[in-house]
């Protein structure tokens, strides 16, 4: 799990092309995750809430978060609960 803006995103890390693993994927739909994360050797992708980094944009992962995020939810997909105080995804 990666904790941003007091969300808690699901990960995976491959050190391979081959990312045929089941688990990130029936994690996300028995949880209904906002966003998966995926490190892996490919290219970055956004396919769904699934978002694919290559290995060396580790580093960067808060930005492509926001990145993806925005593209999935809109600009202001982020919104902090009175009740909490924690951010929540706002839903479309």
């Amino acid at each position: 799990m990666f904790q941003y803006e007091n969300i808690l995103f699901p990960i995976e890390v491959k050190a391979t092309t081959n990312i045929k693993s089941q688990s990130l994927k029936v994690f996300g739909e028995k949880k209904k995750t906002s966003l998966r994360l995926r490190f892996s050797l490919n290219n970055l992708t956004l396919n769904g809430n699934l978002l694919n980094l290559p290995l060396y944009l580790a580093n960067d992962v808060r930005k492509y978060i926001d990145l993806a995020m925005n593209i999935l939810y809109g600009k202001n997909w982020q919104e902090k609960s009175l009740v909490t105080g924690m951010y929540v995804v706002k839903e479309k």
